[in-house]
C-alpha cells in the first residue's frame, strides 16, 4: 500500500489486489483502517474504517482510493487487509502521510516556510492559495495593511 497525493483534508491510496489464497481467486472483501497511531496486526480493528474501499479486484490488479474528511496538518497512518470466504487474510504494509495545512501565515510559519504579497490578489506563495479575496483559500485571513511585494505576509 502507497499514500500520496495528500490536499488539506484527503490522502490517496493505491495498492496491488490480492488473492483469495495467494495470487489465486478474487478476495471475498478488503478493509482499508486508518488513524493518527501507527496500525498494527492486533489493533487494526481499533483504526477507523475507511468507507469508500473499491470492491476487490483480480489478484494483481492495481486499486486505488482516496480517503477524505480528514483534519489539515496531520499524520495519518493506513493498512489494508483483503479476507477470503473464511474471514483470513493477509495484512497490508504500513504506510503513512501527512494532509497539507490550510494555507495562513500562521501555518506557514508553522512549516517553516513564508508566505508572500505578490499584488493586488492578496498574499501566495504557500500551498498555492491566496488570502480572503480569493474563494480557493481553504482558511482565508486578512492581508496585512500596506504590505509591500515581497515582503513576509505577517
Amino acid at each position: 500500500m502507497v499514500a500520496s497525493n495528500p490536499t488539506s483534508n484527503s490522502i490517496h491510496l493505491g495498492w496491488t489486489a490480492t488473492g483469495d489464497d495467494g495470487l489465486s481467486g478474487t478476495a471475498a472483501l478488503q478493509q482499508v483502517r486508518y488513524g493518527t497511531s501507527p496500525i498494527t496486526e492486533a489493533g487494526f480493528f481499533l483504526g477507523i474504517r475507511a468507507t469508500n474501499v473499491p470492491a476487490p479486484a483480480a489478484p494483481g490488479q492495481p486499486q486505488s482510493m482516496t480517503v477524505g474528511g480528514l483534519t489539515p496538518n496531520t499524520t495519518y497512518h493506513f493498512r489494508m487487509k483483503g479476507y477470503d470466504e473464511w474471514g483470513n487474510g493477509p495484512l497490508s504494509n504500513a504506510t503513512s502521510c501527512k494532509t497539507q495545512g490550510v494555507c495562513t501565515a500562521s501555518f506557514c510559519l508553522s512549516e517553516g516556510t513564508r508566505c508572500t504579497y505578490t499584488g493586488c490578489g492578496g498574499c501566495n506563495g504557500c500551498c498555492g492559495y491566496s488570502c480572503a479575496a480569493d474563494p480557493t483559500c481553504v482558511e482565508p485571513e486578512e492581508c496585512p495593511l500596506n504590505t509591500c511585494p515581497g515582503v513576509p505576509c505577517y
